[in-house]
């Protein structure tokens, strides 16, 4: 649409309004401040279109965006956002959220820090949604929704929907991971409609890696990742299906142990899926071993979690400034001195370069030199703290050891042994859930079994006396039971174990507990 043409709507506009020879000098003073009036606002109006179509034309060189013909009647509904109070303009449904994540709000919606704008949002801030860009139609991405917000100050940025949330109450608590997230819509500020028909049903994963999400949404932020296999229990479903990958099927909010998220029902199976590792207990997909003092500067590493956010401090108050996707290469600048245990792993914080213009902190637990199975999501949960108080005396590691009741040479211990007196308090080493409780006169003996985040199940045996009950939640440091001798022991004792999805791997205990 050529210049010209508005210029010429505008002046017929104005063309309509006739002097008339019997106006008294007021009349007269009225009507020509009504024409200065309109010729200002068509200056405007021209100057706005010549700025937006100089950014059309900067950004896509080949458009002759000018020549594009227009009616001028769609623009009927068009109003004056800035329209003093009072005004008799059309009233719009306000949707508002609240900041789930520090973030810098950007200009566009674009990941990259160069489309940074000086407003930062800060976790548990109220903000408008103004606009939502949903990723839409057959061809989705797993990628974020992005959110045009405006702030209570007036300032408009781009945020993707992963850090918004629907309550301040879920936005002002996101230290603690575990913290089941509310579902939010950006659209509409509501929730999909729900359905209760398949609650309590059992299914088991048969998808590889199934992708665990804060909200019924293919694009929705990634809470951790379970593996074929594992066995979940329905807990709600959506009404209206969804169609991925030629599935078509509902969304399903499950339970496994302590995780809890929502599923594509296309990747679930009702009949159970046994996956077995030729009964090597170290086998199926772990987090990588790496050397924390091997992180040094400029070692490249790969990333091995699902999705590693980059931050502007080496720790998780630390703003998220972009998230790095599994399996690439990022170089290390720089690291911390300090180690610490992260989703049960013993490392230190490193700043690293990805893609030549990004730089920030990540945990040096979530990398490795090798490419490898992408393995749960970059959870930042508690410490992991020592089960009883025997001033950290193991008197029997993890591996190969001569059987102490047998005497068979390289029997493999799954655990370690940590003495005490009968009726030493067992504390839950993280918090978590009482998955299974289990009592035998030989091998375990008094046995409870919690499930935490990530897969991560901690084995606690040979009790003298148990003080929870299946299915129970717990915290981090609840006495659970109280040290013993009995099943297969030659002493009192507590046996202690860390094992990883539903293969129950067993792990070294000792990477998980503080050094």
């Amino acid at each position: 649409m050529k210049r010209s043409c508005i210029a010429l709507l505008f002046l017929f506009s104005i063309g309509s309004i006739h002097p008339q020879s019997n106006l008294d000098d007021k009349s007269k003073d009225l009507q020509n401040a009504l024409l200065e009036k309109n010729k200002a606002s068509r200056e405007r109006i021209l100057a706005k279109y010549d700025q937006f179509y100089n950014r059309i034309k900067n950004r896509y060189p080949g458009l002759d965006f000018k020549s594009l013909p227009m009616d001028p009647s769609l623009a009927k509904d068009v109003i004056d956002h800035n329209e003093a109070p009072g005004g008799n303009s059309k009233k719009v449904k306000q949707v508002f959220g609240y900041a789930a994540e520090n973030f810098y709000l950007k200009s566009e919606p674009d990941p990259h820090t160069n489309f940074n704008l000086p407003t930062k949002l800060k976790r548990g801030e109220k903000v408008e949604i103004v606009m939502v860009l949903k990723n839409d139609g057959p061809n989705r991405k797993e990628s974020s929704n992005w959110c045009l917000i405006r702030t209570s100050s007036k300032k408009e940025g781009y945020v993707p929907s992963e850090y918004l949330s629907p309550s301040n109450s879920s936005a002002t608590l996101p230290k603690n991971r575990n913290i089941e997230p509310n579902f939010f819509d950006p659209t509409t500020g509501s929730s999909p409609e729900l359905d209760g028909r398949h609650k309590g049903k059992t299914y088991w994963v048969s998808a590889s890696i199934l992708n665990l999400r804060a909200n019924p949404d293919v694009n929705s932020f990634i809470l951790d990742r379970i593996s074929r296999g594992t066995k979940v229990t329905i807990v709600q479903s959506t009404m209206k299906e969804d169609q991925i990958d030629d599935k078509s099927d509902v969304w399903h909010e499950v339970e496994s142990g302590f995780q809890k998220g929502w599923v594509f029902g296309g990747y679930l199976s009702s009949s159970e899926i046994t996956v077995t590792y030729d009964g090597n207990e170290s086998a199926g997909p772990s987090f990588p071993s790496e050397n924390p003092d091997d992180l040094k500067p400029g070692e490249k590493r790969y990333v091995r979690s699902a999705t590693l956010r980059l931050r502007d401090e080496p720790n998780d108050y630390g703003t998220v400034i972009t998230t790095i996707p599994g399996a690439e290469r990022v170089k290390i600048i720089d690291s911390a001195k300090e180690l610490e245990t992260i989703g049960g792993i013993r490392s230190r914080w490193i700043y690293v370069s990805w893609d030549d213009t990004w730089e920030g902190w990540v945990f040096g637990g979530f990398v490795s030199k090798e490419k490898g199975e992408l393995v749960d999501n970059d959870d930042i949960s508690k410490y992991f703290q020592l089960p009883v108080d025997n001033d950290r005396y193991v008197s029997s590691s993890f591996g190969t050891r001569v059987d102490p009741v047998t005497g068979k040479i390289g029997a493999f211990h799954s655990g370690i042994d940590l003495p005490a007196a009968t009726g030493t308090p067992i504390r839950a080493v993280s918090d978590g859930k009482v998955w299974k409780t289990v009592t035998t006169s030989g091998g375990y003996g008094v046995l409870t079994i919690l499930s935490h985040k990530n897969n991560i199940y901690t084995y606690y045996a040979h009790q003298n006396d148990r003080k929870v009950a299946e299915g129970e939640s717990v915290k981090s440091g609840d006495i659970i039971g109280e040290v013993g001798n009995t099943g297969k022991s030659t002493g009192p004792h507590l046996h202690f174990e860390v094992r990883k999805g539903p293969s129950q791997q067993a792990l070294d205990p000792g990477a998980y507990l503080p050094k």
